[in-house]
């Protein structure tokens, strides 16, 4: 009898597993159809030229950081978060998200503020001459 409740209780256990490895992987295949139509989108609208090529760049530097910065806070902050909340309760690690993401807000906006300048000089020199390579674009 106690191993017929056990078989019951993993049998539980089992369905909901199966079910979220089947919605994340729903879902990513829908994420990889939407990119797709993006770098179709994309490729229409810009076509090949240095444009397109600017694009590219800074987007691949944008998923770069995004990817980079994102694993590692979740990897270092996770943690952190499990541990706050054990010890100080729920209430005071949502506290200490909330200040975590509000400097990590002010941080970013400093970096987008400092950058300005040199996109707007670098979109007056393009409007000046033609660059065969985007590099001296940023």
């Amino acid at each position: 009898m106690i191993t017929a409740i056990n078989l019951e209780s993993k049998a539980v256990k089992k369905k909901p597993l199966l079910y979220s490895i089947l919605l994340i992987s729903i879902l990513s295949f829908i994420s990889k159809i939407i990119g797709l139509g993006r770098e179709g989108v994309v490729a229409a609208y810009l076509g090949t030229n240095i444009e397109s090529d600017v694009f590219f760049l800074a987007f691949g530097i944008h998923a770069a950081l995004t990817y980079i910065i994102g694993s590692s806070l979740a990897m270092a902050y996770l943690p952190i978060f499990v541990d706050e909340s054990r010890k100080n309760g729920e209430e005071e690690a949502i506290k200490l998200t909330s200040s975590l993401l509000s400097q990590l807000l002010i941080f970013s906006l400093s970096c987008w503020l400092l950058q300005c300048p040199f996109f707007i000089s670098a979109r007056k020199r393009r409007e000046e001459e033609t660059y065969l390579f985007p590099l001296p674009l940023l």
